[in-house]
């Protein structure tokens, strides 16, 4: 996987109706997968996201078209065999790097009974439809809403970059945004460890962690150690 990131001025995206070609060509294999992926976790659950049906990168702008999915498709997409269909999907996702004011970055390690278990991420979530108004994306109230979610955080208390980093890998693209809070990564960390370990949280993470420029672990996936790679902090 790469471990680039482009930068953009903006990213957009429409949600348009109708089955995406990609469920309709494999309604069977994704049974299949969803069927196997529930026996290993049973707490999975088969709501409603989106997958994208087409997209591009031009004059510095993301764009893409998507359709709204069962989550099994996007699981389907992201772990079972590609195969030689025809049709094609891009998952993409906001994820919001949220940054300390002594500059750590503040990532999130999955509760064991999601589907990225054990996984060191921004705190973020699956477009779904609620993130779009009149059929355009909302990607800053997308990520406003996982992180006060996942951790209490309000990322309007934060200082939003402009425009995003991409991070492109086999069928799968991550647009983030970097957030600054005033308070350290302890104070941070303790705030949103309190949350998750409340009643309020929605037991998404399980753990709070804090990085400086340099540090990586083996449990973050490609965007989360690109981004590491060229933050300075």
């Amino acid at each position: 996987m790469s471990n680039e990131v482009l930068h953009l001025s903006n990213a957009q995206a429409i949600l348009v109706k109708g089955l995406h070609p990609f469920e309709v060509e494999n309604h069977d294999a994704i049974a299949v997968t969803w069927q196997r992926l529930q026996a290993e976790n049973p707490a999975l659950y088969n709501g409603r996201t989106v997958l994208a049906e087409s997209w591009s990168v031009h004059d510095g702008v993301f764009s893409a078209v998507c359709r709204e999915v069962d989550y099994a498709t996007l699981l389907h997409w992201l772990k079972g065999p590609k195969g030689d269909g025809r049709a094609v999907a891009l998952h993409f996702y906001a994820a919001p790097a949220i940054i300390s004011g002594d500059g750590k970055a503040i990532m999130g390690r999955m509760a064991a009974h999601t589907a990225n278990a054990g996984g060191i991420y921004f705190p973020s979530g699956s477009m779904e439809r609620e993130d779009f108004t009149n059929g355009m994306a909302d990607f800053a109230g997308n990520m406003r809403r996982e992180v006060l979610e996942e951790t209490g955080l309000d990322l309007n208390d934060a200082r939003a970059s402009q425009g995003y980093l991409l991070w492109q890998g086999r069928g799968v693209a991550a647009l983030i945004r970097e957030y600054r809070f005033e308070e350290t990564a302890e104070t941070l960390r303790r705030k949103m460890l309190d949350f998750c370990r409340s009643e309020k949280s929605d037991g998404e993470l399980e753990d709070i962690m804090a990085f400086g420029p340099g540090e990586t672990d083996l449990a973050m996936p490609g965007p989360m150690r690109a981004w590491l790679a060229q933050f300075e902090g």
